[in-house]
């Protein structure tokens, strides 16, 4: 009897040792493209400045920049995609005198238009963090935003 009980462990240890991992691993984040398109423009001149940033498990990425021209009534940005799951934020600004920064007044308020991800609105102040974020989901992620 007990030589039936022996191979039989075996068996089981061996069936473990390859079944197991299979079942451990991770599936591969898809990828998510990611894209703004901004809207408002009366007149097409200066340039539109916006900053993508994401967070993975807490750990935020650095910034990725883009910039076009304003040529038509609305400008499209097409990021460089990230992965499923990443909790991202946009703002943006148009830079209608072509000195590449956000003008403001003596107080600090912006002179040109600008906008945040989700079309959050400030308030005495940037928006609240939470009102910008948006989680990537796989495919496109696609945001329309007015930048008046």
């Amino acid at each position: 009897m007990r030589s039936f009980f022996v191979p039989l462990s075996r068996i089981s240890l061996l069936a473990s040792l390859v079944f197991v991992p299979v079942v451990w691993a991770n599936p591969a984040p898809e990828p998510a493209r990611v894209e703004f398109i901004f809207s408002g423009f009366s007149q097409q001149k200066g340039r539109v400045f916006a900053q993508l940033v994401c967070e993975d498990r807490g750990n935020k990425s650095a910034p990725i920049g883009l910039v076009e021209p304003v040529l038509g009534p609305q400008v499209t940005l097409k990021f460089p995609d990230r992965l499923a799951g990443e909790v991202c934020y946009v703002r943006a600004f148009r830079d209608t005198n072509g000195n590449q920064k956000l003008d403001t007044n003596l107080i600090g308020i912006p002179s040109e238009p600008y906008a945040f991800s989700n079309n959050a609105k400030a308030n005495l102040g940037p928006p609240k963090p939470e009102s910008t974020r948006f989680i990537l989901k796989p495919g496109l992620n696609r945001q329309a935003i007015a930048l008046n």
